[in-house]
């Protein structure tokens, strides 16, 4: 347990953290590795506590309050903060690894004075070369929403041509949203000319499935080494520095390498996965990077959209394929095909 009450007004990190050698055994998640005000420390007098309890009650937490004044040579008006997922206790971050297979869940909670100027927290999912993914919550709009890097653009806001995800419901400020990401490894990739199964992405929240997103990065899927980290970014109100208090509280933190066979990563293995295929038996769907067969009577349709909290543009080719049915604890996601690539707008 890692349990640390900071003074870290004059702390600034930055560069990638170090990393725990990968390998194909299986692991878990227990621990974090804290890389705070970085890459933003507009208020660096801010008083900050970090609170990593995932060995033991599954719990992190990162509070902030009484900002005091704004450095005004900071370049940016917010505070990051970040906890790099540990499968040793937290001593450093876990790499993952392209082949290795993998799920994360946990419950999340931001608590916020004023919802405006925007407070947002989430995840991201980083390698040097592959760039950041990130997967974020807001408080402003209540926005959810990944984009950036090889991550799928996806949100509860923006209709991207198929309708709005998660149900189309807002995040609301203080409320709790139980979040899963799965990542399945592909074979081959581009870059060598031999893809023969798309590594994917699922991001689920409140049992609502974005879908399986295949994933169009040249290395297809992760790089050996990536990283994953809980965040939070908070700007505070000016006009009150000394009553501002943001927290975000990520509970059941559950993570680590899913087994062969457990098809919706609950960790076991049984009936539930079963049905899963008996339930998409004689379904088909186009490859990935490839148009639909000649025979289709409407042509796939590209969609742009860009996201408001983001301001990341995603062009996708959507190719469809049916529902498929899902064990009665998970609602059933349209599930498509879809070959996408994203890249960041400037602010």
């Amino acid at each position: 347990m890692i349990s640390r009450n900071l003074a870290v007004g004059g702390l600034v990190a930055t560069g990638f953290m170090a990393a725990t050698t990968g390998a194909d055994a299986a692991f878990s998640i227990d621990g974090a590795v804290p890389l705070l005000r970085t890459p933003f420390n507009a208020y660096p007098n801010s008083n900050l506590t970090f609170t990593d309890n995932i060995g033991t009650t599954g719990e992190l937490i990162l509070d902030e309050h009484t900002y005091g004044q704004l450095d005004i040579n900071a370049g940016f008006f917010a505070n990051r903060h970040n906890a790099w997922l540990s499968s040793d206790g937290g001593n450093t971050a876990h790499a993952f690894l392209n082949q290795e297979d993998f799920s994360v869940s946990f419950t999340f909670q931001l608590d916020a004075t004023n919802p405006s100027p925007r407070k947002e927290a989430g995840f991201v999912i980083s390698h040097p070369t592959t760039g950041t993914g990130q997967f974020i919550l807001t408080s402003d709009n209540g926005e959810i929403a990944s984009f950036s890097s090889f991550f799928p653009f996806t949100s509860n806001l923006v209709d991207n041509a198929d309708g709005k995800e998660y149900g189309g419901t807002p995040y609301a400020l203080g409320s709790q949203a139980d979040i899963q990401v799965i990542y399945r490894h592909g074979v081959g990739s581009t870059a060598t000319a031999d893809l023969v199964k798309p590594a994917s992405l699922e991001f689920i929240v409140n049992g609502i499935s974005a879908g399986v997103r295949y994933l169009g990065n040249l290395e297809n899927g992760l790089v050996d080494g990536t990283q994953f980290a809980f965040y939070v970014q908070s700007q505070p109100n000016n006009a009150n520095l000394a009553a501002e208090h943001n927290t975000v509280t990520y509970s059941n933190v559950e993570g680590g390498s899913i087994l062969t066979g457990d098809l919706n990563a609950d960790g076991f293995v049984g009936i539930a996965d079963l049905n899963i295929v008996l339930g998409a038996w004689n379904e088909s769907q186009t490859p990935s990077g490839q148009r639909p067969p000649s025979s289709r009577t409407s042509a796939p349709t590209r969609a742009t959209t860009t996201s408001s909290a983001s301001k990341t543009s995603t062009s996708c080719w959507a190719t469809g394929t049916p529902a498929r049915r899902r064990p009665p604890a998970r609602p059933s996601p349209n599930l498509r095909a879809s070959r996408c690539w994203a890249w960041a707008l400037p602010p």
